[in-house]
């Protein structure tokens, strides 16, 4: 691995998230831009998780805690496999959950950084249980929308004092860095 470089392990099999697919590199490119701009992810959670890529860049990258959901009890336990493939078990907690719902992760309050590389249908029925559990200040990264639902997402957000911070695209796919206000 080069220096400048983060490995990450991944075992897709019946998950999704390899980082081949432009909504996970869009995420991966949010990451990157989150550490440039100094940003300390404490309280972090990776919804739909699929093969977990995303904790595991935050993980490795931040050195940070990151809650890792999926409604796949498949994805959940391919992703458990790769956190501990990538000797990060210390830092990414995965677990069964639809959205954001479960006692233990109730119990975990807000958090400042949320990530969901979903689809469309579920990270709208999902936009006001993210805005409600993202602390002042924090960030919502979306990805796995097309343009069109790219442009009716952000009008949402726009309208919940979500403010879009960076919004990139390749073909039809678009991605978004949103922060609260």
């Amino acid at each position: 691995v080069p220096l400048n470089k983060i490995l990450l392990i991944i075992n897709s099999t019946l998950a999704f998230g390899t980082g081949h697919h432009f909504t996970t590199k869009c995420c991966l490119e949010m990451i990157l831009y989150l550490k440039s701009i100094e940003f300390i992810p404490k309280n972090s959670i990776d919804v739909g998780c699929g093969t977990g890529i995303l904790s595991l860049a935050i993980a490795k990258l931040f050195r940070a805690r990151i809650f890792a959901i999926d409604y796949d009890v498949n994805a959940r336990d391919i992703a458990k496999l790769n956190v501990e493939k990538n000797g990060v078990s210390m830092l990414v907690k995965v677990y069964h959950s639809k959205g954001l719902k479960g006692n233990f992760l109730n119990s975990k309050g807000r958090y400042n950084l949320i990530l969901a590389n979903i689809l469309y249908r579920p990270i709208k029925s999902l936009l006001r249980e993210f805005y409600n559990n993202l602390e002042c200040n924090g960030y919502l990264i979306l990805s796995g929308l097309n343009l069109k639902q790219v442009k009716d997402i952000r009008k949402i957000c726009m309208q919940m004092k979500l403010r879009v911070v960076r919004q990139i695209s390749e073909d039809n796919w678009g991605g978004l860095l949103l922060r609260k206000l």
